[in-house]
């Protein structure tokens, strides 16, 4: 869809309910202050607080099929955390067979003010959320906080941001490209695993680290350039990287691990000779 950019500082969720049945929308967050978060279900209903810290199970019966609007706005000490970190929830639902079609009704995000990270599994399973934007003031994005967003095609990573966690991204099938912005130092393992339509990406100098498994699968991966930072690629880092034309490796990189180009025909370009590795085990 196309979503506004509003910027006011609370969170959005852009929901579809296509079809009458399942009516009553849950939603999953954490609260550090009793009635911190006060929620906007976009229907024109009363808004709601609820008198209780940690994890929050809110739920709203809408009176009709459609588009629906809802915010959340934090007060200014209160820190609002989406799901529960756990594989069990996602922001919109139980993760289970018949949660999810209420991780679906999810189109679009913005995460707005007094939101520190990005929960882990977050985002499971919401296979029709398409776009993320992300406020200055997230830190971190957790493991597995978006696996298999199946329609996400694009992201919003502010400078804010310094981590992401393993999986991340994992199977985010729809995701063309991402710019990992110079603020970001540890990228975990499998991060952007089976993303196949990834055909661009950024890494930054700061990043230190390429985890295992990283790329794996990223059919459509044209070109990388690995900055002088990296001093390691991990196991299999980029097998299967069909379309791989190129790939220029930075004068840091020390070590190269086991079937890290695998299933390749890249051309690397060394900025240091290969000998100088500790370990090349590329092929």
């Amino acid at each position: 869809p196309d979503m506004p950019v509003i910027g006011d500082g609370k969170t959005y969720l852009y929901i579809k309910i296509a079809e009458k049945g399942r009516m009553t929308v849950p939603l999953y967050f954490t609260q550090t202050v009793a009635n911190g978060v006060t929620i906007d279900w976009g229907d024109g209903s009363e808004t709601q607080t609820l008198a209780y810290t940690g994890n929050v199970d809110a739920r709203h019966t809408y009176a009709d099929v459609g588009e629906y609007t809802i915010s959340l706005n934090p007060s200014s000490s209160c820190t609002l955390g989406l799901g529960y970190g756990s594989s069990s929830y996602c922001v919109m639902g139980r993760t289970s067979t018949n949660g999810r079609v209420y991780c679906n009704m999810l189109q679009a995000v913005e995460i707005g003010k007094n939101v520190t990270s990005i929960s882990a599994y977050a985002f499971y399973q919401c296979y029709s959320l398409s776009s993320v934007v992300i406020s200055q003031g997230v830190a971190s994005i957790g493991n597995f906080a978006f696996i298999s967003c199946h329609s996400l095609t694009s992201i919003v990573i502010p400078d804010s941001v310094t981590s992401i966690g393993n999986s991340a991204f994992d199977h985010c099938t729809s995701l063309t490209s991402i710019v990992i912005p110079d603020s970001v130092t540890s990228i975990g393992s499998s991060v952007f695993y089976y993303c196949y339509s990834l055909a661009n990406i950024v890494i930054p100098d700061s990043v230190t680290s390429i985890g295992n498994y990283e790329f794996n699968g990223c059919y459509s991966l044209a070109s990388v350039v690995i900055p002088p930072g990296v001093t390691s690629i991990g196991n299999n880092a980029f097998s299967g990287c069909e379309s791989l034309a190129t790939l220029s490796i930075g004068s840091g990189v020390k070590e190269i691990g086991a079937n890290a180009f695998s299933e390749t025909t890249a051309d690397f370009i060394f900025a240091n000779s290969p000998s100088g590795l500790s370990s090349v085990l590329y092929k």
